[in-house]
């Protein structure tokens, strides 16, 4: 891909959401978006300064396919470095697909080609773990409980202590935490 060349991509995970994000990125970014976006105000994406947003519609064949806020983000300091429009539509599979196809046939191009899949991009791990030197985390973690220090583990997480720290929480077995105990004085 050249440098002179407009992407677009969804930006949101695919599935049902609340919001779909699709951003465009590179120098024609903002021409591509204005063919697709009518603003409300009849003002030009292309027009306004960056870190500016508008509301408006997105149109494709003179039919409107969508409401939806547009965010511009000027070079270079956007994400990509690059002149950037995110267009913020209603979430979901369909409506996100289609303001991208609208886009795509607007003159962007796409960011993930389809003879590339997306297995041959760079894998990322997760990082390893530290070991922990002392084994009262440990203790603490197998009776259901942590210690909300951010400093060493104090003593909160050792069995005997267990109504003496404050900073004590027992978890419930979903996962979600039990408010503190109240230590006695």
């Amino acid at each position: 891909m050249n440098d002179n060349s407009t992407i677009a991509a969804i930006s949101t995970a695919q599935g049902e959401g609340g919001i779909g994000v699709i951003r465009i990125s590179g120098t024609d970014a903002t021409a591509v978006a204005d063919r697709v976006f009518q603003n409300i105000r009849h003002r030009k994406l292309s027009d306004m300064s960056g870190y500016t947003a508008a509301f408006g519609k997105i149109i494709k064949d003179g039919e409107e396919l969508d409401e939806a806020v547009a965010l511009v983000f000027r070079t270079p300091h956007s994400y990509t470095g690059e002149d950037v429009v995110e267009l913020s539509c209603h979430g979901g599979i369909y409506i996100t697909q289609q303001v991208l196809r609208a886009v795509l046939e607007a003159g962007a191009k796409p960011a993930h080609s389809p003879s590339a899949p997306f297995s041959t991009a760079r894998s990322t791990s997760p990082r390893p773990r530290r070991s922990s030197t002392s084994s009262a985390p440990k203790t603490a973690a197998r009776q259901g409980r942590r210690c909300l220090s951010r400093r060493a583990p104090c003593a909160a997480a050792s069995p005997r202590s267990r109504t003496t720290c404050s900073r004590l929480r027992r978890i419930s077995p979903p996962g979600r935490i039990i408010p503190r105990r109240i230590s006695p004085r």
